[in-house]
């Protein structure tokens, strides 16, 4: 049997006359209510609990409380039920109320912690840990933010990983992966294929260029070898990081004694050169005076053996030159006659005799006859006749009263307000006139109200622009593309539309040598062969058309269709006797044979079908919708 407990009981009025012991429980069996003594306070100290089940102590085990239910709720009526001992929960601990208060130092937790959240739902948040193998501690900061979990993504700021380790592959935007590092940042890091490719790329892009006396060379740095060679008289070495380029015993060296054989000097600095005789016993040494400037002796091309001629000494020069323009020859008059050939020099002061001279621009003073004809400028007075009765002039004098026989007139003119005489040519501007006010120059734009022109308008330019409102041309022809010898361009009349549409153009198409009627987006510059779209042309078209007609009311020639007249205007009829080929199909009222023919009888009536109406050994199967012979017919022959 089990041990049952019986406490005091009564009612409130009795329970609140009564002072219990200290720790004594009554039972409150008004309000159904246990209450617990201090041996001092009537109606004791306070509530322990309600009655609203039936609770059994020591029922299952001993210090255990019982319930009918299985369920045990502490009412403090909003106060506070304080467990100054140790408390073990062998079930689950739920806390309905909003905050779970625990303080103690250090809580112990077997596996996890479950977060609900904010909405009461299937899906929770599991703190838990992996079973450790000896005692770790994590250490919260004291800062206010969010945990960042290590399967995440998450943004780290003001963070430093000191000796991190980055195993794979890194992003965001402090790593860059840029082959030219075109951001250029100082904060930024780049990945290591960036750098390798950045630094190959400078290197591919990078070469060393060589320039010599003889050709340039570029070497590639990533991928090519300078090879440093040696020449005629010159060899070449490398030690260390040093390349060396020396010169053998063949070459000359500047102040070295040594035979040249077989040499060209261009252009050498000679000091005081010494030039063996044929014994080498004696020298011509050639000393040069101090010069101002520098000078040149250029020896001609000999097409023999010659010899230099000295200033003391005395030579016999043949076929020389001597410009007389910066050359001085000297001598007297006979000496000269004697040198020359054949003739001989007219003395400036001595009395000769000129025979079949000429005398261009000459000055003649003095007195005395002038036979022949003279050519030129007579300077002070002239007396005398010319040859014959009358004579003439020809020439222009000082000054004379007719302009077209003088060089300057006696009075000077104003022509168009230009002072003239005749020594110059003057300008005189189209402003000048007196009936114009403005500039006629070819360069300029002039502008008139009316403009009348009896002769022919030539335009040169590129483009005539004319800007009335209608044009009239009283031409019976007008010429496109004239002058051309040969023509690859499409020539026509276009017609600008504006905004309304693509413009409209009557044109002669080269490419398909036929005249074009349609519409395009070409304007008066466009050349060669234009894209234009046919369009409408609404006429009346007389002679031979090539094509097809949209629609036609009637046709040229009438044909014969079966027999009958047919030209467009009207419908015809058609009987089976006009037919070429009646014996050929099946009438509708003709006796005829048909052979190998199916009659589907949803869509005919067969009748009055019996078996002597076949002529031979025939058998007439008919079947239903589903291929079953349903009666069969056989000839009167089988």
């Amino acid at each position: 049997m089990p041990t049952i407990l019986q406490l005091r009981r009564g009612t409130t009025a009795e329970n609140a006359a009564y002072t219990g012991a200290s720790g004594e429980i009554t039972v409150d069996t008004t309000l159904n209510k246990v209450l617990l003594h201090d041996g001092s306070t009537a109606g004791g100290a306070g509530t322990v609990g309600n009655l609203q089940g039936n609770i059994q102590l020591g029922k299952t085990a001993a210090g255990e409380i019982d319930t009918s239910t299985g369920n045990l709720t502490i009412d403090s009526a909003g106060g506070t039920v304080t467990i100054d001992d140790n408390l073990t929960v062998s079930g689950n601990l739920t806390v309905s109320g909003t905050t779970t208060t625990v303080d103690s130092t250090t809580i112990s937790i077997q596996n996890a912690f479950v977060f609900e959240g904010a909405t009461d739902d299937a899906h929770e948040t599991t703190l838990t840990t992996v079973d450790p193998t000896g005692d770790r501690t994590i250490s919260l900061p004291n800062a206010t933010g969010t945990i960042v979990l290590q399967d995440t993504t998450d943004t780290l700021t003001n963070k430093t990983l000191t000796s991190a380790v980055l195993n794979t592959a890194v992003s965001g935007s402090a790593i860059l992966d840029e082959d030219n590092m075109a951001s250029d940042s100082a904060t930024q890091l780049a990945t290591q294929q960036s750098i390798k490719a950045y630094v190959d790329a400078q290197i591919t892009a990078e070469d060393l260029d060589l320039t010599t006396d003889s050709g340039t060379i570029a070497i590639d740095l990533d991928s090519e070898t300078l090879t440093i060679a040696g020449g005629t008289g010159i060899d070449s070495s490398a030690s260390g990081n040093t390349a060396t380029l020396a010169i053998d015993s063949t070459v000359t060296t500047l102040t070295g004694s040594q035979t040249l054989t077989n040499k060209t000097l261009t252009s050498p600095v000679l000091t005081t050169p010494q030039i063996n005789d044929s014994s080498a016993d004696h020298q011509y040494v050639i000393a040069v005076s101090e010069l101002t400037a520098d000078r040149t002796v250029t020896l001609p091309l000999l097409t023999g053996n010659d010899q230099v001629t000295m200033d003391a000494h005395t030579s016999t020069l043949t076929n020389k030159t001597i410009d007389l323009a910066s050359n001085t020859v000297t001598g007297s008059l006979s000496e000269f006659n004697t040198a020359l050939q054949s003739e001989s020099f007219v003395g400036l002061a001595a009395t000769q005799t000129l025979t079949n001279k000429t005398l261009t621009s000459p000055t003649i003073t003095g007195t005395g006859a002038i036979a022949g004809t003279f050519t030129g400028n007579i300077t002070g007075n002239v007396t005398g006749n010319t040859s014959g009765s009358s004579g003439s002039c020809t020439g222009n004098a000082a000054t004379a009263t007719l302009a077209a026989d003088a060089t300057t007139l006696a009075t000077a003119r104003t022509i168009a307000g230009k002072s003239f005489d005749g020594s110059a040519n003057i300008t005189i501007a189209a402003t000048d006139l007196s009936d114009t006010d403005q500039a006629l120059a070819q360069a300029s734009n002039v502008q008139f109200a009316n403009l009348t022109l009896s002769g022919n308008l030539t335009v040169n330019g590129t483009t005539t622009t004319v800007a009335t409102t209608n044009t009239t041309i009283s031409d019976n022809l007008l010429e496109l593309n004239s002058g051309a010898g040969s023509n690859a361009n499409d020539s026509g009349i276009l017609i600008e539309r504006g905004s309304t549409g693509d413009n409209a153009i009557i044109a002669w198409d080269e490419s398909a040598d036929k005249f074009v009627v349609g519409t395009t987006t070409a304007t008066n510059d466009a050349t060669g062969n234009l894209t234009i779209a046919t369009g409408t042309l609404v006429a009346n078209v007389e002679g031979a058309v090539t094509g097809n007609a949209s629609t036609a009311t009637a046709l040229a020639n009438a044909r014969t269709i079966a027999g009958q007249s047919f030209d467009g205007t009207g419908n015809i009829t058609i009987a089976s006797t006009d037919l070429s080929n009646t014996s050929a199909i099946a009438l509708l009222t003709a006796s005829q044979t048909l052979t190998n023919k199916t009659i589907v009888a949803g869509n005919n009536t067969i009748s009055g079908i019996t078996s002597s109406h076949f002529a031979s050994a025939v058998t007439l199967v008919i079947n239903d919708s589903s291929g079953s012979a349903v009666k069969t017919i056989v000839g009167s022959a089988s």
